[in-house]
Order: C-alpha cells, then structure tokens, then sequence
C-alpha cells in the first residue's frame, strides 16, 4: 500500500476562479484539505519529508502539498485554508515575474514580494525557486539552464534570507 510506504505529494497551481485548465475552485480546494484534515493525513513540508527520506521512514499516510509557478491566488485563496488546518506548503514561483499582472499566454497575477515575504514569515509556506523566466529546460543549453535554476535560486535566498533546499 502506498500510503504505508511512502508518501504523495500534492501538486497544485491555481486555486481561483478561471478557466484554466491546471486551476482547482476556493471551495473545491477547502473540500480537499478538509478531506486531509478528517482523515487525519500527516500533512508535512518538503523539508519534514526530506528528513522522514533520508532517515528511511516516513509515516503513514504522509503528504506533502506544493503549488508551482507563484499565482497570486496562493496567497488570496489557499494561504488562510492551510492556515486554518495547521497544513504547510510550498509555493514554487518563478522569479522574474514577482508582482506581475500576468501575461498573454496565462493572464494570472502573480505572487508580489509582500506577500511572499508574508507566507515565508508565517511558517505556513515555504516559498522555493521555479527558474526565472519557466522556459522549458529540455529545450535549452545547459549554460542557459545553470542561468534559469541559478538565478531563481540566488533571488529568493536574497530576498528571504534563507537557504533554497527543493526546486
């Protein structure tokens, strides 16, 4: 049974009101932690889960949740639910769109560094890089990618004070 010898780690993006496809509604979201939080799941960061994995145990019914890419529906529409639970995140955000209105391709605000340094402070959520620019790194040169994870990486370590760990 997986749930006995490891761990899932849930993996969000948008939690909001559009039509796009990767986004899970506010109140589908609350349905899903409240589900976790009933069935007792041992909710943990990436940090907690990284220790359980390098001492070789990891409880049962252990998950992990995280967001990619840095929407500013995180913060208006997830942040106060896993505070409410007692759950912690991470957000992974992509770093040369802090604070943007969002573009053509995907129109989402993004994460702005108030409300990232908000969360971080929280203990609630970690916030970790997602490259600067989320260009495909398949499709790059390595030099290119070393720039994309480094840049992220040195940015937010900056900007919070901290060491960077998960990408």
């Amino acid at each position: 049974n997986r749930m006995t010898r490891g761990a899932i780690i849930l993996a969000y993006h948008s939690i909001g009101l559009n039509p796009l496809f990767f986004t899970v509604s506010p109140k589908e979201f609350r349905r899903h932690m409240a589900w976790l939080y009933g069935q007792r799941f041992n909710v943990v960061s990436l940090e907690t889960l990284a220790g359980y994995l390098t001492r070789g145990t990891i409880p049962p019914k252990t998950i992990a949740i995280t967001f990619d890419d840095g929407y500013e529906d995180n913060f208006t529409n997830a942040y106060t639910v896993l505070r409410e639970y007692g759950f912690q995140a991470t957000i992974f955000t992509t770093t040369n769109d802090i604070g943007s209105e969002g573009g053509e391709r995907i129109p989402l605000k993004k994460l702005s560094e108030m409300q990232i340094r908000e969360m971080e402070a929280s203990g609630t959520v970690s916030v970790q890089p997602h490259t600067a620019s989320h260009r495909k790194l398949v499709h790059l040169p390595g030099e290119r990618v070393r720039h994309e994870v480094l840049t992220s990486k040195t940015y937010l370590e900056e900007m919070l004070g901290k060491k960077c760990e998960h990408f």
